[in-house]
Parts: structure tokens; sequence; C-alpha cells
């Protein structure tokens, strides 16, 4: 069929026209089989989803395989310095908060031009 409608371009003007429609109505015959609605419709059957991650059973004891290489006991080392990092960890992010608030407020002191209560939240800050 495509050597046919190949072979109609070389022909008059009109021809031409008619053949280059049949040509585009082909491409896209083939285009509308190619999706994946067609393929649907066809066999009938609904196409997968793909799995979206989540914590799971799996994902559960994968975790506890890989903390017992990491914290082969309660009384080592890992513990120690797991626990003090997770402290400083916490504490840098509550004096970040902290610190907005006071830089915040020291904004609006000096917006509203009042240097006295810029310098008395100054010196609250240190």
């Amino acid at each position: 069929m495509e050597t046919q409608l190949m072979e109609s371009l070389k022909k008059t003007p009109k021809t031409r026209l008619i053949s280059l429609l049949k040509l585009l109505a082909f491409v896209n015959k083939k285009k509308e089989k190619s999706t994946p609605n067609a393929e649907e419709k066809i066999s009938g059957k609904k196409p997968k989803r793909k799995r979206v991650p989540g914590v799971d059973m799996i994902f559960l004891r994968r975790l506890r395989k890989i903390l017992r290489i990491i914290i082969p006991n309660w009384h080592c080392r890992e513990i120690f310095l797991l626990s003090i990092l997770s402290i400083l960890l916490v504490t840098r992010s509550l004096l970040s908060v902290h610190t907005a608030k006071i830089s915040g407020h020291a904004l609006r002191c000096i917006l509203e031009k009042s240097p006295k209560l810029f310098w008395k939240t100054l010196f609250n800050f240190a």
C-alpha cells in the first residue's frame, strides 16, 4: 500500500493531493494502533500499574537487617555516637528556629524605626 501511495505522488497535482491525504491517514492509523488505549481495547486487558514505593513489611525487614549490621548491640560505641548526633541535630534545629524568631523581631524593630526596641531585642539575643 505504501508503494502505491508513493507512486501516486508522482502524478498530477490533484492526484498528489489525494495521495498525500491518504498517506497522512495511513500514518495516523499506525500511530493510533500503537497507543496504549488502542492496545487496551484490542486485548481487553488493563495496563499494569507502576508500583509505588511505600513502607511495608518487606521494607521493615530490610531495615531491621541493616540496623543489625550498623548496631550490633545496645552497649556499643555506635549507639553512643548515634544518640549524641541525634541530640545535636535536634538542638541545632531548635536554635535555628529561635534565631529566626529573634532576627525577625529585630527586622520589625528596624522597619518601625524604634531604636530602643531594637537595642532591647539585640541584648536579649546575646
